[in-house]
């Protein structure tokens, strides 16, 4: 689950950043004498990344997913091997059935 991006009166976390941010892009525009190519320099890499940098985010993105995987893998056993073991103190000591969670 990604965090709230909200707070209780609606108001986005997120807008105060990106505010400052188009500050600092109007400030460097201003500086460069409103000469829009070199202020888009200034500010590529902010929207596209080298490649060597994307290439390391996409391996990134594939290894939190593995884990992701892995974590639900793993989950899923624990709770093959609970059902399992509840159906055995069931038989031995005849309890019965567990509340669904």
């Amino acid at each position: 689950a990604s965090a709230p991006r909200h707070d209780r009166r609606g108001h986005d976390y997120r807008k105060p950043l990106g505010d400052q941010y188009e500050a600092i892009v109007g400030l460097v525009l201003t500086a460069l004498h409103g000469d829009v190519d070199r202020t888009w320099a200034v500010f590529r890499r902010d929207f596209f990344p080298p490649e060597a940098e994307a290439a390391e985010a996409a391996d990134a993105a594939e290894a939190r997913a593995e884990v992701r995987r892995e974590v639900r893998r793993q989950q899923q056993q624990q709770r093959e091997q609970a059902a399992k073991a509840e159906v055995c103190l069931q038989r031995l000591f005849v309890l019965p059935p567990a509340a669904p969670p």
